[in-house]
């Protein structure tokens, strides 16, 4: 057997570890691609105590103490285990301190990422994060028809006085032109028509400007003009988070690059918007401000990865690498084969066969349109196993976001408002009066009942505003379909045999191999799922408990629905 080295903070220490010492035990939970691995109970003596306890005096508890442990034979010296001690958990110390007994935890470890990303602030990430890209948005209040309607009528009804002025406005054309020809013997009378003119000009010129500011004043209070508002895209979070960790990210999944988050803000005075009619500033961001930093973290991209697309992440050569749970790329990170073993008990896995599988979006109370226009923001799927069915239980998948609503079609009402507006922007044109008609341009934009959110929101992108397809795309039925149903990559926690604690042949290739992956094939050629996993480095045999896919109930009825 190869002999040991220890390194503790870059320093070789006396071997106080021998093999017999060394337990690893490995979890792959809830579906995780990379095993969580630590060295249970190991204890530490004369150097190595030294070396902890020094490192504790020097008030660094907290901190994470390196090692590296080496098995090195007559050839060459391979690495065995990449970690460090974690002296906060479970550390149990002897009076003299001769004795430290504590766990070893592996480097790179997903569950340690995920706790160092819950810790992230947003003022960690920023550095990381591109400015930001312009969308439109539009409030769409969801004024009564009354409303509509009166706003009709008043611009009908300007539109006919508009008219009259204009049509009076030429005959004193037509008399001013009369004087003209008769100025040289009656200048006084031409005089006359002159100023009556000039006047009733200067009167249908006020009438107009006043038109107008009633009507775009009218316009704005029921459909306010188009906003840009800054979004990031669920992929430029996820880099950023794991850029600040110290990892460059890569993923298979590609609609993370199009699916555009509008993250909650404090909203500014709307009173003083108003005034000077400017677009927001304060939520111009890609990012929570104010309060809002103190709800929502940079953690939640990584919630947004796991819940829409079932996805896993694993470290492997300094990236953070994220694909869906049955993409390829897990099995190819391990070729390890669960060697032959003894005859071994096995139970099905009926707890993990649910009566309902749901998948759904949230919604936001400070959008009234999210809960309207609710269309495909869940899906479901419901198993019945006929009379007297036994299947119990329910899995809620929750996303933690709100699925954007799009403005797609001006009603009846607003058509004819617009067509109105229309007419009268070609009147009003004629003193040189624009009407301010980017409402009508909101088709595509991201519809809001208000200017604050308290959800963050999301949509597929296409250009500047919600592709017309975004819910079909990124719905929770497509998204159930093509990443979560059991269907997707011959699921096993559909129906499948499991297994727990056969012992099988094992030595340290095996254990370097099955930490990349949870993936591994038995010897018989079937897809195994690796859970746990027990291994002492001085025994050439672990425990290992997984599962392998076996339809045992293949007339379970299955129903799908989407909302």
């Amino acid at each position: 057997m190869a002999n040991i080295s220890i390194y503790l903070n870059g320093q070789q220490t006396a071997a106080s570890l021998q093999w017999e010492d060394i337990t690893v035990a490995a979890q792959w939970r809830e579906g995780s691609a990379s095993a969580i691995a630590e060295i249970e109970n190991a204890d530490f003596v004369k150097d190595s105590a030294r070396i902890i306890t020094d490192w504790i005096n020097q008030g660094k508890i907290f901190n994470k103490l390196p090692i590296q442990i080496f098995a090195t034979n007559s050839t060459s010296t391979k690495s065995v285990f990449q970690g460090y001690l974690d002296l906060r958990e479970s550390c149990v110390f002897s009076p003299n301190l001769e004795k430290i007994s504590c766990s070893i935890k592996k480097n790179d470890d997903i569950a340690d990422i995920a706790d160092r990303a819950d810790a992230l602030l947003w003022s960690d990430i920023k550095g990381f994060f591109p400015a930001g890209r312009d969308v439109l948005a539009c409030i769409d209040k969801n004024d009564s028809a009354i409303e509509k309607v009166l706003l009709g009528i008043s611009i009908y009804a300007s539109i006919k006085e508009l008219q009259e002025a204009i049509k009076e406005s030429g005959y004193l054309i037509a008399d001013l032109s009369n004087a003209a020809t008769d100025i040289l013997f009656n200048p006084g009378a031409f005089i006359m028509v002159l100023a009556k003119s000039l006047i009733r000009a200067a009167y249908i010129t006020a009438m107009a400007y006043q038109i107008f500011v009633l009507i775009d004043s009218a316009v704005k209070s029921l459909y306010p003009p188009q906003y840009k508002i800054k979004v990031g895209t669920l992929h430029d979070y996820l880099t950023a988070v794991f850029k600040s960790l110290g990892y460059s990210f890569q993923t298979s999944i590609s609609e993370l690059s199009s699916v555009g988050v509008l993250l909650p803000a404090d909203a500014e005075d709307n009173f003083f918007n108003d005034i000077v009619e400017r677009t927001w500033s304060k939520e111009n961001k890609p990012y929570p401000t104010g309060t809002n930093q103190d709800v929502i973290f940079p953690s939640w991209a990584l919630d947004m990865g796991r819940t829409m697309f079932n996805a896993r992440f694993a470290l492997k050569d300094g990236k953070a690498v994220m694909h869906p749970r049955w993409h390829s790329y897990w099995s190819s990170q391990s070729s390890w084969v669960i060697p032959a073993h003894e005859p071994s008990p096995w139970k099905y896995n009926t707890k993990d066969v649910l009566a309902a599988n749901t998948l759904r979006y949230a919604t936001d109370s400070a959008n009234q349109y999210t809960v309207i226009d609710y269309s495909k923001t869940s899906a479901q799927e419901s198993a019945y196993a006929g009379k007297d069915s036994l299947i119990r239980g329910i899995n809620r998948v929750a996303i933690p976001a709100s699925l954007a609503p799009r403005y797609n079609e001006r009603g009846s009402v607003e058509q004819l408002i617009f067509s109105m507006l229309e007419t009268i922007g070609e009147v009003l044109s004629f003193f040189g009066i624009e009407i301010d008609l980017s409402f009508a341009d909101n088709i595509g934009c991201v519809r809001l009942s208000q200017k604050t959110i308290t959800e963050p929101t999301v949509f597929y992108m296409n250009g500047n505003r919600v592709a017309q397809n975004s819910k079909d795309i990124i719905g929770a039925g497509s998204l159930w379909q093509k990443y979560h149903a059991p269907s997707v990559g011959a699921r096993l926690e559909n129906q499948a045999k499991e297994f727990e604690n056969v012992t099988v042949p094992f030595g340290l290739d095996d254990f370097m191999d099955v930490l990349e992956s949870s993936r591994a094939r038995t010897s018989a050629g079937d897809d195994a799922e690796l859970t746990d996993l027990k291994w002492n480095f001085a025994k050439d045999k672990a425990e290992v408990s997984y599962k392998t896919r076996y339809i045992y109930a293949p007339n379970i009825q299955i129903t799908k629905t989407t909302t």
